[in-house]
């Protein structure tokens, strides 16, 4: 036996035998390969003991607040589900967030960050169970490490988000779709279908997984010897399964609205879309105006992704990858036998190309493709491995194998401490600060909230204008315009012939109060309105507004009943 033999099994404890490798390989000492293990596992905890610590802060994330929680906290107190017409995203399927009703009817509201840090573990698992089955223990666990190391999965990981819930069920279909294909047990069948259909009633961004594992399950049909007709067939039954599966929600909104799948597509059901269509651009144009890049740069956007992401920047994608998941997967897809990985290759590529066509590309919209990346990049590091450990000592293959895993990890190291000295957890978890001092230290908004919750009545009504429209920390009635807060006020400003007037639309909407940020609301106003009324909005603020409070860029008005 070469040494260049014996290294090539030193993830391994038993032989494997795999398409890539073609051949059985044998074992190195189980002194290495338990080293390996316990490495990889210190790590693995290490990463999930992070998210959890930072699951325990109160919730902080912009969706969360304004949708993800905010949402079900109304719902317990006018009702599971109740029509909430001036949220658009209130018609979004919503599978997690009646999930996290649990913990805001507890009180204990960093219970849904557990629950969506739950789903990426679950995510995490599947990725082992797939890669233990194909490789070995040690490259599954290191695919989990890979997964849930990844910066956007880890910040996912501390948010109450649905996008790990996501990538849960599109994970989980794929694999059971691959293991009906080799096991021919229909079980799988069903299990790919429903939980691609829990995927559709957890986030609209599912419906790019529709046509794609349709396809999918016609070409493994195919491949297992039915004809075109039978693939057609297997493909309609897949896609009545999930179809039911994700019903409820669409029979809800076509109750609701008219549109089963509102806000989306509105224009085909005879319904007014709910942006400004001078408002709605596609990628092409919006960077090029936003950012003045150029075509190459544009085009280049799903790779540039993967190198240059930072988190809260919708210029750089809003979140952060790792290049080794672009880099790994073509090592993986060069020169394998294995028909399943390139139909997974296929699967990410089609993914990328349907995210990348949206208006506004997110990092976060290509989660449910991670895991499959993940299991790619395993296989290309099998590949480098392989490489190494034919053509060097067991003892270079080792140092320069764990020299290029070590150099990945460690961008994934150096943006977890930074991610953590930006969230300062210490002074809370160790109960040196209180949730209150934590908040208003986290969130600009959180003081004029809790002046809200403090100070006004409770049957009060307030209008959010221009304001983030962050409800989650308001206990008084609000409501606001999802897409664009101008809408709200446009036409009553517009049909306004006075001050007065102003206030009786704005009363019969049951409005008590508005909270804005003056700067922004000044801009809207001298940009959108002519000079006669922007003197009637001056006539409504200076008779009919009366400040109750002002700090950190927010303006509370109380909105009088009597003029002056």
């Amino acid at each position: 036996m070469t040494p260049g033999t014996k290294t090539s099994a030193y993830l391994s404890r038993e032989s494997i035998s795999c398409a890539c490798e073609g051949g059985p390989q044998p074992s190195l000492h189980p002194a290495l390969t338990r080293l390996t293990r316990i490495t990889l596992f210190i790590f693995l905890f290490t990463v999930i003991l992070w998210a959890l610590l930072l699951d325990l802060l109160p919730p902080t994330q912009r969706d969360a607040l304004i949708h993800h929680l905010a949402l079900p906290k109304i719902w317990l107190k006018q009702g599971i589900l109740t029509d909430l017409p001036w949220a658009s995203f209130s018609y979004y399927p919503m599978n997690l967030e009646l999930l996290y009703l649990i913990p805001l009817a507890l009180g204990a509201d960093w219970g849904a960050k557990i629950i969506h840090h739950g789903f990426g573990l679950l995510t995490a698992l599947i990725v082992y169970l797939y890669l233990k089955k194909r490789l070995n223990q040690n490259w599954a666990i290191l695919g989990s490490v890979l997964f849930l190391s990844t910066p956007i999965v880890m910040r996912l990981s501390a948010s109450a988000y649905v996008d790990l819930g996501l990538a849960f069920f599109i994970t989980a279909s794929w694999m059971a779709m691959l293991e009906w294909s080799s096991t021919r047990r229909n079980i799988f069948f069903i299990i790919s279908a429903a939980t691609l259909g829990l995927g559709l009633g957890t986030k609209y961004n599912a419906l790019i997984a529709l046509p794609l594992l349709t396809a999918g399950a016609m070409v493994l049909s195919a491949w297992n010897g039915k004809g075109f007709l039978k693939s057609g067939l297997w493909g309609l039954a897949f896609l009545f399964l999930a179809l039911i599966m994700f019903s409820p929600w669409l029979i809800r909104n076509f109750v609701l609205t008219g549109n089963p799948l509102y806000p989306l597509y509105n224009h085909l059901w005879g319904l007014p879309g709910v942006a400004p269509s001078d408002l709605v651009v596609n990628i092409f144009t919006e960077r090029h105006h936003l950012y003045g890049e150029s075509l190459i740069q544009i085009l280049l956007v799903p790779v540039r992704a993967f190198f240059s992401g930072q988190d809260h920047s919708p210029r750089f994608f809003d979140g952060v990858l790792n290049p080794i998941l672009l880099i790994l997967p073509v090592f993986a897809l060069i020169k394998t036998r294995d028909r399943y990985l390139r139909l997974l290759g296929v699967f990410v590529l089609l993914w990328i190309i349907a995210v990348f066509f949206q208006s506004t590309f997110r990092i976060r919209y290509m989660l449910p493709i991670l895991p499959v990346l993940v299991v790619l990049t395993v296989y290309g590091l099998h590949e480098l491995w392989n490489f190494f450990s034919r053509r060097l000592t067991r003892g270079l293959s080792i140092v320069f194998f764990t020299c290029v895993l070590s150099s990945f990890l460690s961008l994934n190291v150096i943006w977890a401490y930074d991610f953590w000295q930006k969230a300062a957890p210490a002074p809370y978890l160790l109960g040196r600060e209180t949730r209150e001092t934590y908040l208003k230290k986290s969130l600009d908004h959180y003081e004029v909230m809790d002046f809200i919750n403090r100070d006004l009545p409770s049957q009060s009504s307030i209008l959010f204008l221009f304001a983030g429209n962050r409800g989650y920390y308001c206990d008084r009635n609000y409501f606001y315009h999802t897409f664009y807060s101008g809408e709200t006020l446009k036409p009553i400003l517009t049909g306004a012939r006075s001050g007065l007037e102003i206030r009786e639309e704005l009363k019969s909407l049951g409005v008590t109060h508005i909270l804005t940020r003056r700067a922004l609301l000044t801009n809207y106003l001298v940009n959108n309105f002519q000079k006669d009324k922007l003197l009637i909005w001056r006539d409504f603020a200076k008779y009919y507004l009366k400040p109750r409070y002002r700090g950190r860029g927010y303006t509370l008005y109380e909105i009088n009943d009597n003029h002056g």
